[in-house]
């Protein structure tokens, strides 16, 4: 996903010389002139303190953000998203994405959690949330006086960590470049140099920008919504405008959504699922359709004989067809119903055949 900004996501930069403790969660919408860090001395024992308080942010995170998307998710779908984010984890490690890895690794934790609510292993993390803030307090007590204080200036939502795209996907043209340029930025690498930076995202609204194959596009139209499912939560988003070029076998599809999903841990790069439409009725294997006397059907088996069962199609795939299941009709022949026994192959089938 690519976070929209009216500039680039903005690094916050400050001349007040020391390192930075941060005051405000990750991804926590604040106002101008919000103090979002302390600034301490940079001695060794300080940094190791601030280490320790940076880890404690860590857990406090992943217990909190846990808590948030409990509610979002069963324990099918929480189990089915650890293992999409194991194998996630497992690619973007062999494609040697540290910062990927790292953060998808951060949202499998907060996952484990999720599932440990749900499971009921778990009621909830408010006991292990108020001990490490306790800590945290403790720890930021021992650092002494601050150097300075950094305040935010402008409203939006701080980062404390930068993940190497934000010179890539940070500007907000980025959403309007043609074919090639879009495919360039989707595959440009991060910058290593930003790693570990924070910054301030200044727009509410973020974007996804989705690779399918051409011929799958006749499925959209720019404008309309869609289920989109982002780390395992249905999303309703909307289709900001398809991007394909004469001669390529794939395409993009840019989805936008008008605010940023509460508690939603959500990695720059990630696995998706995009429903675009859904037919009800029943499941008939392709390679059972026939026709007879100009009917669309199905040979179905009665006791020993063989009947000629009409449908009607409401959708297909290159597997299935999905056939309407109050499809009625008089005549020669009659509608397929439920519990008829679809034959699926056979030589020389016929209406009132009988077989052995």
């Amino acid at each position: 996903p690519t976070r929209r900004s009216s500039d680039l996501e903005s690094l916050i930069e400050s001349d007040i010389v020391g390192f930075r403790v941060y005051s405000v969660n990750d991804g926590e919408r604040i106002a101008a002139g919000t103090e979002i860090a302390s600034v301490y001395s940079d001695t060794v024992e300080n940094r190791r303190v601030a280490e320790e308080i940076a880890d404690i942010d860590r857990r406090l995170y992943i217990l909190e953000s846990a808590q948030n998307l409990e509610s979002a998710y069963t324990i099918s779908s929480s189990e089915k998203r650890i293992q999409s984010l194991q194998k996630e984890i497992s690619e973007a490690s062999a494609a040697g994405d540290v910062a990927a890895a790292g953060a998808l690794t951060t949202e499998l934790n907060i996952m484990l959690n999720v599932k440990m609510l749900r499971n009921g292993r778990k009621s909830d993390f408010k006991v292990e949330i108020a001990s490490l803030r306790s800590e945290k307090q403790k720890l930021l007590d021992s650092l002494g006086g601050t150097e300075g204080v950094i305040k935010a200036s402008a409203s939006g939502f701080l980062y404390s960590s930068c993940d190497g795209y934000e010179r890539v996907f940070g500007d907000a043209s980025v959403i309007d470049l043609g074919y090639d340029e879009l495919s360039e930025s989707l595959n440009a690498d991060p910058d290593g140099s930003l790693v570990g930076q924070a910054k301030m995202v200044t727009d509410y609204r973020w974007y996804l920008a989705a690779p399918i194959p051409t011929d799958e596009l006749e499925h959209f139209a720019s404008g309309n919504k869609y289920a989109v499912d982002v780390g395992g939560i249905s999303l309703d988003m909307t289709l900001y405008r398809t991007v394909s070029a004469r001669g390529q076998a794939s395409a993009y599809l840019i989805f936008s959504y008008d605010r940023i999903p509460t508690g939603m841990s959500i990695s720059r790069k990630t696995d998706i699922d995009i429903t675009y439409g859904e037919s009800s009725g029943f499941m008939v294997p392709i390679k059972a359709l026939r026709q007879v006397d100009g009917y669309n059907g199905v040979y179905a088996l009665h006791g020993s004989v063989i009947k000629f069962r009409r449908v009607k199609v409401l959708d297909i795939n290159a597997t299935y067809a999905v056939c309407d299941e109050d499809y009625s009709v008089s005549g020669t022949y009659q509608s397929l119903k439920f519990y008829d026994r679809i034959v699926i192959k056979g030589e020389d089938l016929h209406d009132g055949k009988i077989v052995d």
